[in-house]
């Protein structure tokens, strides 16, 4: 074995540690560490990961067509407010208006009119595929069974390395650290932080609706027309139901937290690293199978409320099904 320390050997973190190649990786530690070479290479291992891979693709491609389908339906739905409030305040407009009485500003209010139906077939279409599809539940339903079967390939490696050696025992540890530990713990940061951001954003954008709403009364102080200040009021409550159905549809407060949260138990975790790594050493082997117990329970408890994030979101689907009818009534 090299005279480095299991640490130096295995490295520390890089933005491709989270795909797991336990050929590559065989290969790569068969000079340096082949005591950790030698269980990667065991089939139950490859088996594990393999099937990681798998579910990884699959919790991906659901999670694509989820964000895309959802996405579209919102959207579909806000279109649909917009075009409608446009058609009423057209016709009414026009009665008085000789501009929109003629040529091709005559036929506004059926476009419009025609918008807000392609709309509203869109946004119900994106509802029946998106309920009676369960996407959200097959792209959490994916995404755990990737990550549960993640954490049984580290747990598989630990499990080997606490009948071998120290040497292989301390390598194992580090492996761990490496390819489940830092990366999980940097993936959890960085998601609360792009979530943050996304929150604010919908922030930004539900105060952007109130601002056009409130323009209404403005208008009325200057004796613009009614159909003008309705339309101008639908548009701007059409802005802030897209904002309240983006926060539904991305969970981003409730994300941010949760991830903030399992990010610093991890955290607490790092802080015995360095005395577990001590112990092994000295042949406290036992250990390093602990230690990965602690981290992926820590994982785990948030897959399993990823279980529950459909429910979270069937308000939005409902709020959207909702506002289709009363545009349509």
């Amino acid at each position: 074995m090299s005279s480095e320390s299991p640490e130096a050997i295995v490295g520390r973190h890089n933005e491709l540690d989270y795909k797991l190649h336990p050929l590559a990786h065989e290969k790569l530690y068969s000079s340096s560490a082949p005591e950790l070479s030698q269980i990667l290479s065991r089939e139950g291992i490859r088996i594990e990961a393999q099937t990681y891979t798998r579910f990884d693709a699959e919790a991906e491609s659901a999670r694509s067509r989820y964000r895309m389908w959802m996405g579209l339906t919102n959207l579909g739905a806000f279109c649909t407010s917009v075009f409608s409030a446009g058609a009423m305040a057209w016709s009414l407009i026009g009665r008085d208006a000789a501009a929109l009485q003629s040529g091709a500003l005559a036929h506004g209010a059926i476009a419009l009119s025609a918008g807000a139906a392609l709309s509203a077939a869109a946004a119900s279409a994106g509802l029946v595929y998106l309920r009676q599809g369960r996407m959200l539940e097959r792209w959490m339903n994916k995404r755990a069974l990737a990550e549960t079967h993640r954490a049984r390939y580290f747990e598989g490696v630990l499990s080997i390395a606490e009948k071998e050696k120290p040497e292989a025992a301390g390598l194992a540890l580090e492996y761990f650290r490496r390819y489940q530990f830092e990366v999980q713990s940097n993936y959890y940061y960085a998601r609360a932080r792009k979530h943050e951001k996304s929150a604010n954003q919908t922030v930004a954008l539900g105060a952007l609706g109130g601002f056009v709403a409130s323009l209404s009364s403005l208008f009325v102080v200057f004796g613009a027309a009614e159909p003008g200040v309705g339309a101008v009021s639908v548009f701007g409550a059409a802005i802030g139901a897209l904002a309240i159905g983006r926060e539904q549809m991305n969970q981003d407060r409730r994300n941010a937290e949760r991830y903030d949260r399992t990010y610093s138990a991890l955290t607490a975790l790092a802080k015995r690293l360095d005395a577990i790594r001590a112990a092994v050493a000295k042949g406290k082997i036992e250990l390093i199978g602990e230690f990965g117990t602690a981290v992926n329970d820590q994982i785990s408890n948030e897959h399993r409320q990823w279980l529950d994030d459909g429910e979270a979101v069937d308000p939005a689907l409902s709020r959207i099904q909702e506002a289709l009818q009363s545009t349509t009534k």
